[in-house]
């Protein structure tokens, strides 16, 4: 009866395939090692929305074949603690003592993903169906930094290549035009289109003029013009000509600075995405236009010293020389009164 306990013992060992070795208890079904991920590829770049593939390796050391799932979360968070499914598998049987690559469908949705961020974190998660107890985490793999391309966040490799402004507006010369080429280095088609500003005073932070609405630290502008939507498609280069109009206020400035601005439209808001530097316009004045104040308050200040001099002469001076006169008469007078 003792030699029935030990061979019941002893399958009950190889029917569980639980080592001989192990500190384990037998209630410890799958000892940890026996059954895990040993490796995760995924590509380096993928678009937002669209499928993309990954390979899971599973190796099975145990000696009967076990049914498992596998799944891909996308890791969010700093900390990488908030999970969201983005693929997984049906349940299936791998057979024992094997080493299984499985090919996982996975999608980044666009509502999971944020406009400002690129690089996101994948993770496989291997689970495994127990009695009782159902799916169960077995096993995960380390962490795959993937970039995604999204729409709004391949909107900001918009480069501004060349940018013509005029150097000098003739007399009487209003209007202008501001040329951009500008080429699409993301991986999305895009919608964009440009502005030209009169900048009054540029902004302290420059960068973050956008989001700044204080008076004083944000840039007082005006605008000038704008130009067409035009669509640009990804690697190429589109010419966009901002047709400008010089305000009746701001024509009798010699010189003006401008900045042309350009934008995408996220969602049916206008998002700026980049900017050129600032340039400076010399507007031609005539000699009238340009020293009139100056010519004036010369003439007022000529015929005020000819009205000077005019008073000299023809009033103080002769009654000064009156005065004189009649004076010396009088101490003439004077001195023949007292020799008598």
């Amino acid at each position: 009866m003792k030699k029935v306990h030990i061979f019941i013992l002893f399958l009950l060992l190889v029917l569980l395939s639980t080592p001989l070795t192990s500190a384990h208890s037998l209630t410890d079904i799958l000892p940890k090692g026996r059954l895990q991920i040993t490796g995760f590829d995924a590509p380096d770049i993928a678009d937002a929305g669209t499928p993309f593939t990954t390979n899971v390796t599973i190796q099975n050391r145990r000696f009967l074949p076990v049914n498992i799932m596998i799944r891909v979360d996308a890791l969010d968070g700093v900390l990488s603690l908030l999970e969201k499914d983005i693929g997984d598998t049906q349940l299936f049987r791998i057979p024992g003592r094997s080493t299984t690559t499985i090919e996982i469908s996975c999608t980044l949705r666009k509502g999971d993903i944020v406009w400002y961020k690129g690089e996101y974190n994948l993770q496989a998660v291997l689970l495994q169906q127990l009695p009782i107890l159902g799916l169960t985490t077995r096993d995960t793999s380390t962490i795959r930094g993937v970039h995604i391309n999204t729409p709004q966040y391949e909107q900001t490799k918009l480069t501004i290549k060349e940018v013509t402004v005029p150097e000098v507006l003739t007399e009487g010369q209003h209007t202008f035009t501001v040329e951009l080429l500008i080429q699409n280095q993301g991986a999305f088609d895009t919608t964009a289109w440009t502005r030209v500003d009169l900048v009054e005073k540029p902004a302290i932070f420059p960068e973050l003029d956008q989001y700044i609405s204080l008076r004083g630290l944000g840039s007082e502008v005006k605008e000038l013009g704008r130009s067409k939507e035009h669509l640009i498609k990804t690697g190429e280069t589109t010419r966009f000509t901002v047709p400008c109009m010089i305000r009746r206020t701001e024509q009798d400035k010699t010189e003006f600075v401008i900045e042309a601005l350009v934008f995408v439209n996220q969602s049916g808001v206008s998002q700026q995405v980049a900017a050129t530097t600032l340039y400076g316009i010399r507007q031609e004045q005539s000699f009238l236009t340009q020293y009139g104040f100056w010519i004036i308050i010369g003439i007022f200040g000529a015929l005020t010293a000819i009205l000077i001099i005019v008073f000299i002469i023809r009033i103080l001076y002769p009654a000064y020389y009156i005065k004189k006169d009649k004076l010396g008469r009088e101490k003439q007078r004077l001195e023949k009164k007292h020799r008598h």
